[in-house]
């Protein structure tokens, strides 16, 4: 029996010899390790691939850009790139905030059920259902600019007009391409948050 399975296995690695040269040539301007995720920045939540109540990042830091007041967590890579994309924009005379970062499951979860509650039970997408939220995996934040910072409520966050929505949108991908934690979201189409 084993010197039937040995020359089986004699024969099959020359097929899987080839079979690897057949593979077609990777090109995608990212390498495709990335696609392995040691880091854990692919991760999707919404409300289809819900979070775990437990889940917390275990690279939370201290966000150092520019924030509304309070403390704020992100994981390192993307308050590095935030760094990066803040001082960017101040380049250019754009001044932008985070006001929103990490959230846990259970902040997620009374902001979600508060905002049912002033809606009559009506959810209307503004707030996430627990665990369906970026902000709990740590890479979601919300950013502003100068002009919403000193507005009252209602507020509309960087407005599509705003000069700091058009450098966004002008150079979002351009400069910060596959960067973790860069990902420009608003208007109608934007996912909760």
């Amino acid at each position: 029996m084993r010197k039937l399975l040995c020359l089986v296995l004699i024969l099959l690695l020359p097929l899987c010899a080839l079979a690897e040269g057949d593979l077609p040539a990777w090109d995608y301007p990212i390498a495709p390790e990335i696609l392995q995720d040691p880091n854990d920045y692919i991760r999707l939540a919404n409300r289809e691939n819900l979070l775990d109540g437990s889940y917390v990042p275990s690279d939370l830091v201290r966000v150092t850009a520019k924030h509304v007041s309070g403390t704020f967590q992100l994981r390192k890579a993307v308050n590095d790139a935030l760094l990066t994309m803040f001082a960017a924009a101040n380049q250019d005379g754009c001044t932008l905030y985070v006001k929103s970062a990490y959230r846990s499951y259970q902040t997620q979860r009374t902001m979600y059920y508060n905002r049912l509650e002033k809606n009559g039970g009506k959810d209307d997408g503004w707030v996430s259902y627990p665990g369906a939220s970026d902000h709990q995996t740590g890479l979601g934040a919300d950013i502003l600019n100068y002009a919403w910072r000193r507005s009252g409520w209602p507020r509309i966050a960087m407005s599509m007009a705003s000069s700091s929505a058009i450098w966004t949108a002008s150079r979002i991908s351009r400069a910060f391409p596959l960067s973790p934690g860069i990902c420009a979201m608003w208007g109608r189409n934007a996912p909760n948050t």
